[in-house]
């Protein structure tokens, strides 16, 4: 691997890494702020000791927890949304250009 290979790969991987840093501190002050102990606690008692119930409010706090940690999530959709807007001929609709055309 030749230092230019390095630094390329180096630069590939320092966001990745920085973010990575970044998730585990602000994972960490919700641990040590009670945030996850809170929304155990409020699945346990929502589920009912029904295993179907406890499952899917887990499912769905995961994917909470994901998509409001994931500091990229919310830039990368206004981005989306307004590219995919901005790709729309002059007058038409959602149904028109369908899901597929995103």
């Amino acid at each position: 691997m030749t230092t230019a290979d390095a630094v390329a790969l180096l630069e590939r991987l320092l966001p990745v890494v920085v973010f990575l840093l970044a998730i585990t501190v602000v994972a960490e002050v919700a641990e040590r702020a009670g945030v996850f102990d809170v929304a155990g606690h409020w699945v346990a008692h929502a589920g009912r000791h029904r295993a179907w119930a406890l499952w899917l409010l887990f499912a769905l706090l995961a994917v909470g927890c994901t998509v409001v940690l994931s500091l990229d999530f919310v830039p990368n959709a206004v981005h989306a949304l307004r590219s995919w807007r901005s790709d729309a001929p002059e007058g038409s609709s959602v149904s028109e250009r369908g899901i597929g055309s995103v």
